[in-house]
Parts: C-alpha cells; sequence; structure tokens
C-alpha cells in the first residue's frame, strides 16, 4: 500500500512540475514577443 500511495505520489509532482514547467515557457514566451 506504501509503495501505491508512493506512485500516486511521484505521479502528482511529475504532472504537477510539468504543468509549472509550461506555465514558465508560456510566460517567458510571452515576454519575449512584447520586446520590441
Amino acid at each position: 500500500m506504501r509503495l501505491i500511495s508512493y506512485g500516486r505520489f511521484r505521479h502528482l509532482f511529475m504532472l504537477r512540475s510539468l504543468l509549472f514547467f509550461t506555465a514558465i515557457l508560456r510566460h517567458a514566451e510571452v515576454n519575449v514577443e512584447h520586446l520590441p
């Protein structure tokens, strides 16, 4: 049971980090577009 909870936690962490990474990339892309 501990192994299953660990796998689920790791999956959630990876998903959250991926979303955070994509959000940062999108923010950086918008900043680059706004540059003269």
